[in-house]
């Protein structure tokens, strides 16, 4: 008998615990089907109260639909897990709801199972680095978003393997100034000619040029008189001077010799000749 009554005095509590109602914190699920695809999300019980901004849009769940507005809402936001999927059970895409708004990690998915695309988003707005893939599973394109604009280099990668990247500063598209090559190599090249042609004069000659003083009309300089005099020397040299012509004259002259005649008398009978 006394084991019976310890073995009830036991098993009591269980009961008592049993009767017990526990609130479990269950989200409101809803499953929205569409023609090509299926939407399970979560959302929140009644209207939160939140501040509206013009700047986010905001997703809400109303008469079957989701729904997807700037600046408000009327009905149930969402809020928690948003998974959508193929009508063949494949992931379309898959994220999270804070309040109506986009948070973190959000992926999304080609018909076939490849990864299409990886964003990342900060309360409402796309906020980080982006991945984008092709239905094969190749990298088409990469870069970084700063409040929903580009901001950064943004790479392209195209079929051929050949890369092109692009770089933005608060959504704006940096463009390269591009340099005139033309006008570049005609500047080198009349350099490099002029460097040909052009002969380096001597230090001392330079020098003499920098200390001559610039002419001035109706005056003779030093050098003036002394090109001159060096004229007139040349000149000189080149005509014979008067006494050397007299004395090749006397030269002549004392060569020919002229004989005198001696004066013919008459012969008289004694000087006769037999």
């Amino acid at each position: 008998m006394k084991k019976l009554i310890f073995i009830a005095f036991l098993i009591s509590p269980l009961f008592v615990a049993g009767q017990k109602k526990f609130n479990l914190h269950i989200p409101n699920r809803i499953i929205v089907n569409f023609l090509d695809h299926v939407v399970y999300a979560e959302i929140t019980e009644g209207k939160p109260l939140i501040r509206v901004s013009d700047e986010y849009f905001y997703y809400w769940y109303s008469a079957n639909d989701i729904k997807r507005t700037r600046g408000g809402f009327e009905g149930k936001l969402l809020h928690g897990l948003f998974s959508d999927f193929y009508m063949n059970k494949n992931l379309r895409e898959k994220g999270m709801f804070k309040y109506g708004r986009k948070t973190g990690v959000w992926k999304s998915w080609h018909f076939n199972g490849e990864l299409k695309e990886i964003y990342h988003w900060k309360n409402g707005n796309l906020h980080g680095e982006f991945l984008v893939f092709d239905e094969k599973g190749k990298l088409t394109q990469k870069g970084t978003y700063k409040d929903n604009l580009f901001n950064g280099k943004r790479y392209i990668y195209n079929e051929s393997g050949e890369v092109e990247i692009e770089k933005y500063k608060k959504g704006e598209l940096k463009v390269k100034k591009e340099k005139n090559r033309k006008g570049f190599r005609l500047k080198l090249w009349r350099k490099y000619k002029k460097k040909q042609t052009s002969v380096p004069d001597s230090p001392a000659a330079s020098e003499n040029q920098k200390e001559q003083p610039l002419p001035v009309p109706g005056v003779d300089t030093p050098e003036s008189k002394k090109s001159k005099n060096a004229k007139a020397r040349k000149n000189s040299d080149n005509k014979p001077s008067e006494s050397s012509s007299k004395k090749k004259e006397k030269k002549k002259e004392e060569k020919v010799k002229i004989r005198k005649m001696k004066k013919i008398v008459p012969a008289g009978p004694e000087n006769k000749q037999t």
